[in-house]
């Protein structure tokens, strides 16, 4: 039997190339499902951002994982598969949330994570009685994912998991949606086990939220330290309270900090769950505190909310240059199917394009919503400033020096410098990309 896994790609425009940074690392999900197929079932990945898909290849099954961005091409591939009566799994985020559409697009639609039931399909699969849906619950095995099936160049960086879900509940996260405001940490030892392997010069921890348990994080960082690998992860600005958290971290490889800011703005934050995020101090002595112990950060602020001005574009600048960050995304609000705000908007009337995954008049970059204070063509435009003046010349300059004379990690930097250079060409490229679009075509 074999089984071809297939990462759909979001759309590129015509006659362009396919955004590069969208195309970094490779899925997670499918090294795990890779590790748990026993090794008689054929294996084949095929990343759609970096290959073209044969759509006459001889396969017994075709198993997608999808995410909103990605729906409309996925149902598409699927289309063509099922013509040729071979069947199609659609797992991911898109089938977590919204099964019910998705299961219009496949034979089998699986919802949650990964190694709960794939050994269930398999056996289903081997004797051609697939069921129409298998629901996974939440947690962790101790595989170890499988990364021999990706064949593409990808960042020198290893994609390691440690933990799933988070304590909190914001309005504007899928991961709250699914998991519930639960914590699911991976053993130990099967960490460790991934990070003496990895060949790369530096690990992305893929973490919900780093110090989501405390004594759990602790004997994580005790047992990387060791091991003398440098690394990033995600984590809450509370990590900043923690003096001994942050410098434990710091001997155990911790080099870049994923924060989630979203607003500077405390009835913004209040209106999305996330007012706990201000109850830790002042920002700025937070960040400092963190930047001080060696750890740079990547600092992500949305726009669109309903308290946001223009105003907002400008404090939210000013606070990002003053500390420098090594990487900021400036986003505009994207409402992903079944979130609090999704379903508030929808709710409320505001939700222009209900389906804006699908709608054909939706392009990757469009406003979705009836922003409050300001227009569509006003939010993307001011987003789409802070982003060029974020990767222009001078500012690249200014966050070097403080690279330098923080001591931060001088890898990393140079890391971060090819990032500005590449990224700061897609900020225009990034916007009006038709979703699911000229990805057959030559160029990619």
């Amino acid at each position: 039997m074999k089984i071809t896994f297939i990462l759909p790609a979001i759309g590129r425009k015509k006659n362009k190339q396919y955004i590069k940074s969208w195309a970094v690392f490779p899925p997670v999900a499918f090294g795990i499902l890779k590790a748990l197929t026993p090794p008689e079932i054929e294996i084949e990945f095929i990343d759609d951002r970096k290959d073209y898909i044969d759509f006459s290849l001889s396969t017994d099954c075709v198993a997608l994982s999808v995410e909103s961005c990605t729906a409309k091409r996925a149902y598409y591939i699927a289309e063509q598969f099922r013509g040729r009566r071979i069947p199609v799994i659609i797992g991911g985020s898109q089938a977590t949330f919204i099964p019910g559409e998705v299961q219009n697009f496949c034979d089998a639609v699986y919802i949650g994570n990964a190694e709960d039931k794939w050994r269930e399909v398999l056996a289903d699969l081997d004797r051609g009685k697939l069921k129409k849906k298998y629901v996974a619950a939440p947690g962790f095995s101790t595989t170890v994912p499988d990364n021999t099936i990706f064949k593409n160049n990808y960042a020198p960086i290893s994609l390691i998991e440690s933990a799933r879900g988070c304590y909190f509940d914001c309005a504007i996260c899928s991961i709250a949606r699914y998991y519930k405001k639960q914590f699911f940490p991976r053993p130990i030892e099967s960490i460790v086990k991934e990070f003496k392997a990895s060949p790369n010069p530096y690990i992305f921890l893929l973490d919900d939220n780093l110090i989501a348990r405390r004594e759990f994080t602790i004997e994580l960082l005790q047992n990387l330290r060791p091991l003398k690998k440098k690394w990033i992860s995600q984590a809450s600005i509370q990590i900043a309270c923690d003096e001994k958290l942050l410098d434990l971290a710091y001997r155990a490889g911790c080099r870049e900090l994923f924060i989630g800011f979203e607003s500077l703005d405390e009835s913004t934050l209040a209106s999305i769950n996330k007012k706990w995020s201000l109850s830790f101090g002042k920002l700025d002595d937070l960040v400092k505190k963190i930047h001080n112990h060696g750890i740079s950060i990547y600092a992500n602020f949305v726009f669109g909310f309903d308290q946001d001005t223009l105003k907002s574009f400008d404090d939210v600048y000013e606070f990002s240059h003053r500390h420098s960050f090594q990487m900021v995304g400036y986003n505009t609000l994207l409402p992903y199917p079944n979130t609090a705000i999704y379903n508030t908007l929808l709710k409320h009337g505001r939700m222009t394009h209900p389906r804006w995954w699908l709608d054909p008049d939706f392009q990757f970059g469009d406003i979705p919503f009836i922003p409050k204070n300001m227009t569509k063509e006003q939010l993307i435009e001011k987003s789409r400033q802070l982003r060029l003046a974020f990767y222009n010349p001078k500012s690249i300059f200014k966050r070097a020096w403080h690279f330098i004379s923080h001591g931060m990690d001088p890898g990393l930097s140079i890391v971060a410098l090819f990032q500005y250079l590449m990224m700061g060409r897609e900020v225009n490229n990034k916007l009006n990309i038709p979703l699911g679009e000229n990805l057959d075509s030559a160029g990619k």
